[in-house]
């Protein structure tokens, strides 16, 4: 059974097709959202090959399709099960499909596959067959145009979850690379086409006709892809924020929610959140935050004895303009190989944390009370030194912490009673607390410093004003997940404590906070999360998007910085006594109030500002070797053109020496070509006067090569009366330029060209609405 169909086999377009799919195969690997991702290369190199074996086979199709679905069902699982532990092959194959199943009854069923094979047999199964039906199709047709744009969606996808959340990309230059060999081959492949053509007319083509459309094939590749690589990014620069790019996001986003069930298990799911708190937060007007799960903690001792565990994540002292500000910190190196931070505080217990995280990417760790040390090597942002301790306000990692990846912390945790809140009075405050932590803006509101005032008129300790503030917001407040925008002018505190009377956790906390600050009370801003829900049977907290959070924290001496909770729709948080309490430690777990009505969800806020951290080394050497590929490649492209200009074309225009290559070949020459060749060798004269069988021809007067330039501006003159002026100042300096030794007038001519043209089609457009 054989074809005896000529092939358009061809080793160089194999060898492009097969870099294009191995590209595309490695951008997929370097987003590292699953484990052997490499796999996909391998599949890449098995299905190029088979495909175009079978393509330049003299197989009839139906028997390559059919030997293409033997090799697809024995190879494609073989590689997937060498994955799998099992003694025999049976039981490995046993194991996938059982595997691939319940993926695909968990898909059914609406639920998250948790199962990351899933996806690694999904993105094999595509490559697969990109490479075995597309190197198929161009060694039997030339055409290979299903397998690469496979892979190229394939690229585009990633790239777009890249680009769509800003989230850091080490691997973009291999979707450049991949573009630019799709269209080298894809210039490889027309001249093989044309070539077959050629050859089916008998026409003679010399060997250097392949080299030069191929040289041509790469110049105008390279072109394209660095258009197409930067243009983004400039129009992005100038267009942030527009309302296409938001209702694309909204439609990406609504796409999303159908597929993300099926990527749930990938470690950095696409697309790519990178979660961050910036040095800067604003009030907000509220948002809706999802249910789910973002922290997964667990503490070697369930849940905290005389407190409420909060998980901070980024800790503010200045509030300026009507937002949060982090001021003075500098970066240091803590953690895994650094020395431990020691705190000089009583009334607090040192604990372990091991806590997992639930989302794409978390750049931003968070952490109970005060870091001790930390399993791994990251940025700690540090307020001025104090004499008790490191002030450390965040926690940040680089690269971030991927879904399912956990970190390992020891803190100290504040678990004071009441006896010790009210004895610390008798303390003074440090200098580096009382500079930092007692500011207040310049224009503070004296309405809300006598409101302070009034609130604490019979409290005689910093913790009788922290409770008298907190108890006093959590009942004249009431809890609203979103609020309206500010009135312009107004003072968003005197606003939210006099006039509207309603808010959420931001606004809460940034009250007490400055409140307290009104009265001596040292003071501060902290965002992260609510304690979350316990599970009692895995003995962990499960932390949701909707316990996102905001509170103040006060700072006692000896005791250090204690968590306060004003905002309604908490929990009430409460201290014990002290002496004569029955509880381990002196302390009590202070049983659950009931939360006002009309209260919202648990700690909402508004979601965090992305910040701007320094780039990792792998992404710096991913920005770099992008950066200087398309330096380069715009170089060589420079370069290259202006030797070959110069070598090449010397005087000769462009599509003249095109014409001149193609004639020498023996080759017809297209009409297209022609008429370029031919303005390009006009003379400037000839160029404007051009413009008069121009509009012979848009006016139904098509112009005859027999007719002299006199003849063709009378013709113009007979259709456009009133031009007839501009016309014969034109055919005067045309004919003076052409035909005599005076001298003539560029500017003049070129009046009248431009004059013609304009009111030429002004005329033309008018006729055909019937406007006259």
């Amino acid at each position: 059974m054989k074809d005896t169909k000529e092939r358009m086999w061809d080793f160089s377009a194999g060898l492009l097709f097969w870099l294009a799919l191995f590209f595309a195969a490695v951008r997929v690997q370097t987003t590292n959202w699953t484990v052997n991702l490499g796999l996909i290369q391998v599949e890449v190199f098995l299905s190029v090959i088979i495909g175009l074996a079978l393509g330049a086979s003299r197989f009839y199709p139906r028997l390559a399709t059919f030997m293409g679905f033997l090799y697809t069902m024995t190879l494609l699982p073989w590689t997937l099960a060498s994955l799998l532990r099992g003694e025999t092959w049976l039981e490995r194959v046993l194991l996938m499909v059982s595997r691939l199943q319940s993926a695909a009854e968990a898909i059914a069923l609406n639920q998250p596959v948790r199962d990351p094979f899933f996806f690694l047999g999904l993105m094999c199964l595509i490559f697969w067959l990109a490479g075995i039906i597309g190197g198929y199709q161009l060694a039997r047709y030339g055409r290979p145009w299903w397998g690469l744009g496979m892979a190229g969606i394939m690229v585009l996808i990633v790239d777009y979850s890249f680009e769509m959340y800003a989230a850091p990309d080490t691997g973009s230059a291999f979707s450049f690379l991949y573009f630019l060999v799709a269209l080298i081959l894809a210039g490889r492949v027309f001249y093989l086409n044309a070539h077959a053509e050629w050859k089916q007319r008998g026409e003679m083509v010399e060997g250097e006709v392949g080299f030069d459309i191929s040289r041509g094939a790469a110049l105008v590749a390279l072109v394209l892809v660095l258009m197409g690589w930067y243009s983004p990014t400039l129009v992005n620069s100038f267009i942030p924020g527009t309302r296409e790019q938001r209702e694309l996001s909204q439609r990406f986003s609504r796409f999303r929610e159908r597929i993300s069930n099926a990527v749930f298990s990938l470690n950095s799911p696409a697309p790519v959140y990178v979660e961050s708190l910036g040095e800067t937060l604003a009030l907000g007007q509220g948002s809706e935050l999802s249910d789910d799960e973002v922290l997964r903690i667990k503490t070697e001792r369930g849940r905290l004895a005389g407190g409420r565990f909060y998980w901070a994540g980024r800790i503010y002292d200045a509030y300026l303009d009507g937002q949060w500000v982090t001021t003075d910190v500098t970066a240091q190196g803590f953690g895994a190989g650094y020395a431990l931070a020691q705190y000089d505080w009583q009334g607090r217990t040192e604990i372990g944390v091991d806590i997992t995280n639930r989302i794409s990417l978390l750049r931003t760790l968070y952490f109970p009370g005060a870091p001790i040390s930390i399993n791994r090597v990251v940025t700690a942002m540090v307020g001025p030194d104090g004499a008790e301790g490191p002030d450390i306000t965040a926690l940040i990692l680089s690269p971030p912490l991927g879904a399912g990846e956990s970190y390992s912390l020891r803190v100290s945790v504040p678990v004071p009673t009441q006896l010790q809140l009210q004895a610390s009075a008798s303390l003074p405050y440090p200098d580096w607390v009382e500079q930092r932590y007692l500011q207040l803006p310049p224009d503070f509101s004296p309405r809300i410093r006598q409101l302070a005032e009034q609130i604490t008129a019979e409290a005689n300790t910093p913790f009788e004003k922290a409770d008298a503030i907190t108890r006093w917001l959590r009942t004249s407040i009431n809890y609203q997940t979103m609020i309206p925008p500010i009135p312009e002018g107004e003072d968003p505190m005197e606003w939210f404590l006099f006039e509207y009377r309603a808010g959420f956790c931001n606004y809460y906390a940034t009250a007490e906070v400055l409140m307290l600050r009104a009265v001596g009370v040292p003071a501060r801003m902290v965002v992260g999360y609510a304690e979350g829900t316990y599970l009692r049977d895995e003995e962990v907290f499960s932390v949701i998007g909707k316990d996102y959070h905001a509170w103040p924290e006060v700072y006692f001496p000896g005791i250090g910085w204690v968590p306060f909770e004003p905002t309604a729709s908490q929990p009430e948080l409460r201290f014990s006594l002290g002496e004569g309490d029955s509880s381990v430690g002196g302390v009590i777990i202070p049983p659950t109030p009931v939360i006002p009505s009309g209260a919202g969800p648990v700690g909402e806020v508004e979601p965090p500002a992305p910040i701007e951290e320094p780039p990792t080394p792998a992404e710096a050497a991913g920005r770099g070797l992008s950066v200087l590929l398309g330096v380069s490649a715009a170089t060589a492209l420079v370069f290259g053109l202006r030797r070959w200009k110069k070598t090449v074309l010397r005087e000769t225009p462009f599509p003249v020496w095109l014409e001149q290559v193609i004639e020498k070949r023996g080759l017809q020459i297209p009409a297209w070509l022609k008429h370029w060749s031919q303005r390009a060798i006009r003379t400037p004269m000839e160029r404007l006067f051009a413009v008069v069988p121009e509009l012979l021809w848009v006016w139904g007067v098509p112009p005859r090569m027999d007719l002299t330039p006199a003849e063709q501006v009378a013709n113009l003159k007979r259709v456009l009366p009133e031009l007839a002026g501009e016309a014969q100042t034109l055919l005067e300096e045309y004919q003076r330029a052409m035909y005599s030794q005076r001298g003539y007038n560029i500017p003049r001519a070129r009046q009248a060209a431009a004059t013609l043209r304009l009111k030429g089609y002004q005329r033309w457009i008018a006729r055909l609405m019937g406007i006259r």
